[in-house]
């Protein structure tokens, strides 16, 4: 679509079917994330309740600006099977899958392989659990996913990404204590004490009423916790970790152990309480730098560096404080400066060129997607 195809779209008439379609979705998302109400928009349900599982794309440069109208075609080709394609903004998006019994992890695989062969692009990808489908489903499927692909910053030779809670459940195996401090490892890590508390509540149900191992490797498996807290730099600083270790050590039974354990996991918690404040004045530092530079390309693992953060971090307090993931706070904010932009008289063209868009088209169709209208007439003209 050029800027001549682009003017012609002046009414509700002349706006594509597939546009009408999605700016629903968009709007039902848009909605839900805002925690509002989604009444109105049930008409849609029907043509939702068939979908089983989502697949999130991400990539780190605005690929779907130029790729989103050709792409789902070279994808179905690929996988020789059909999905529904739902283009989220410049970075992401969203495929719905029919079929609950199908190995997605695979699937997605496949997707990135396929996108790996034909584009020079990073891509990653998130696999949802299977949900009960409908429209209804798929808001909070999507924040699952953008926080899964988060994990893209702890492990960048990853590109694809299933749920944290499915891989974290005990099944009908045992789970080596390995897999468990690895977890752990990796909460303190993103300084996720939510994840962190519910692995080591798994851990601890394997040793609460089994007696099978020796009180000394007990303490040993218990103390690698413990020192995984203490990697924690700063949390180090003003604790002493051999004090800790040696009360664990003198424990006689597990109970106590335990109870140690704990202890330093709360004081964890706290930690990170105490340091809430200060990070919430950085969070609203990033918040004004993408105000002010929603024209640009954001470089996540940038911005985080200067804040003094890790990526996953950034990511995840961002979440946490804002409401919102930091790709789709930099879209809100492009929004809403393009229609300060075009209030002040500026045409379509240079709302676009100044909110970081360098196709037109793909202006207009994410202007309509958010504000479920076209800018004034007089906006379009060249």
């Amino acid at each position: 679509m050029d800027i001549k195809d682009v003017n012609r779209i002046n009414t509700e008439k002349d706006i594509p079917e597939i546009w009408k379609e999605q700016r629903v979705l968009h709007e039902f998302l848009h909605r839900e994330w805002k925690d509002e109400s989604t009444e109105g928009l049930e008409p849609c349900e029907e043509s939702w309740k068939h979908w089983d599982v989502a697949i999130l794309i991400e990539t780190d440069k605005s690929f779907f600006e130029k790729e989103s109208e050709c792409l789902p075609q070279k994808l179905e080709k690929e996988l020789r099977r059909h999905f529904y394609f739902l283009n989220l903004n410049s970075w992401q998006s969203l495929l719905l899958f029919e079929g609950a019994y199908c190995d997605y992890h695979l699937i997605a695989h496949q997707i990135y392989l396929a996108l790996k062969r034909n584009y020079t692009e990073s891509f990653y990808l998130a696999v949802s659990t299977v949900f009960s489908g409908g429209v209804q489903s798929i808001g909070n499927i999507l924040k699952q996913l953008e926080g899964q692909i988060e994990e893209k910053y702890y492990h960048p030779d990853h590109h694809v990404f299933t749920n944290r809670e499915d891989a974290s459940r005990v099944v009908s195996r045992e789970i080596r204590d390995s897999d468990f401090l690895e977890k752990i490892s990796a909460d303190i890590s993103h300084k996720d004490i939510e994840w962190l508390w519910k692995h080591y509540n798994s851990l601890e149900e394997n040793y609460k009423n089994n007696s099978r191992f020796s009180a000394m490797y007990v303490k040993f498996v218990f103390s690698s916790v413990i020192q995984g807290l203490f990697e924690e730099r700063e949390f180090a600083k003003t604790r002493n970790l051999s004090e800790a270790v040696e009360r664990l050590y003198a424990s006689q039974n597990i109970e106590e152990i335990l109870a140690v354990t704990r202890e330093c996991i709360s004081e964890y918690e706290q930690f990170l309480t105490d340091g809430m404040e200060q990070t919430v004045s950085r969070i609203e530092h990033v918040k004004k730098y993408i105000y002010d530079n929603c024209h640009a390309l954001i470089d996540v693992k940038n911005l985080a560096r200067e804040e003094g953060f890790a990526p996953g971090y950034l990511n995840f307090m961002f979440r946490k404080h804002v409401g919102v993931s930091i790709l789709r706070f930099i879209r809100i904010s492009r929004m809403e400066k393009a229609e300060r932009l075009l209030a002040r008289g500026e045409n379509m063209e240079n709302a676009a060129e100044q909110t970081g868009f360098s196709r037109v088209d793909y202006f207009l169709r994410s202007y309509y997607a958010y504000y479920g209208r076209l800018p004034e007439s007089k906006h379009c003209k060249k």
